[in-house]
């Protein structure tokens, strides 16, 4: 009940309220193990509130190890274990487990092996750093399911635009997303990076106020992406104003806290005429 009680509110998009839900729902099924352990999906029900809602992966990777002892040769609790190390980031040991769920999966004959393990397993290569893995991965959930394939294929371009790479391939992964859902912001601003880093500058800044237009609820990555291209524009009071917006719904964000600094700087250091020189 609290669970379903908290799923609820997230439908209400009200995030905050549904969590003492999902915790509480968590204590009960942590308590039910404890009197009946022998229930496999208990395990799964916990293990996916842990990762999700609750944001504790660490947590949720012990209580899977558990049910994979107990349950050998199950690959959905294989698979929710490569989640758990991937959003608690440890993404080679995800790829190890995700290789394994694979081989379990392929055993068993199991359905886990559809568009959405695909999609979980390429997010955990790009993660470790493997590119070329992980589009090959996003390509086999885009194959599996191409009337959904709108995040895969976003997922993909927005992966080669922040590395810079097969920026022309990447604009028709974004626009076939983009088919699929014309305003959506996260796609937008995907589309807006990959003109910044083929240096369209005024295209890329187009873009990117479209997107912010159009997402839900302010996005940290997109408004120090306007403020990246205003900055190329030498627009530097604009580019300081989202950069402090971007930086007060991130603070943890080091490095651009640094840039807000430098940019800072370099105008009380300067004549206007040497603004346009920073990166």
């Amino acid at each position: 009940l609290f669970d379903e009680g908290g799923r609820a509110l997230e439908r209400a998009n009200q995030p905050d309220q549904a969590k003492p839900l999902f915790a509480k729902a968590a204590a009960n099924y942590e308590q039910s193990l404890l009197i009946n352990p022998t229930r496999a999906n208990t395990y799964l029900r916990l293990a996916e509130l842990l990762i999700a809602p609750l944001k504790d992966s660490e947590r949720a990777a012990k209580v899977l190890i558990e049910a994979r002892q107990r349950f050998p040769g199950v690959p959905e609790f294989t698979y929710f274990l490569a989640i758990a190390q991937r959003e608690a980031k440890h993404p080679q040991q995800a790829i190890i487990t995700f290789e394994e769920a694979l081989n379990e999966a392929q055993t068993a004959n199991d359905e886990v092996l559809n568009a959405r393990f695909y999609f979980d397993y390429g997010a955990a290569a790009d993660q470790a750093g493997f590119y070329d893995k992980a589009a090959d991965l996003f390509r086999k959930s885009i194959s599996l399911d191409p009337a959904n394939a709108a995040e895969a294929y976003n997922y993909v371009a927005f992966m080669w635009a922040e590395h810079n790479l097969h920026l022309d391939e990447a604009e028709d992964m974004v626009g076939r997303a983009l088919q699929f859902d014309p305003n959506n912001g996260a796609y937008l601003d995907t589309l807006g990076w990959i003109h910044y880093r083929k240096e369209k500058f005024e295209d890329a800044l187009n873009e990117l106020l479209r997107a912010a237009q159009n997402l839900t609820r302010p996005d940290p990555i997109v408004f120090e992406h306007i403020g990246d291209a205003y900055a190329k524009l030498n627009r530097v009071p604009q580019a300081l104003d989202f950069w402090q917006k971007a930086v007060g719904l991130s603070p943890e964000n080091k490095s651009l806290a640094e840039k807000i600094e430098k940019t800072k700087t370099t105008i009380s250091k300067g004549p206007p005429g040497k603004i346009n020189r920073i990166d």
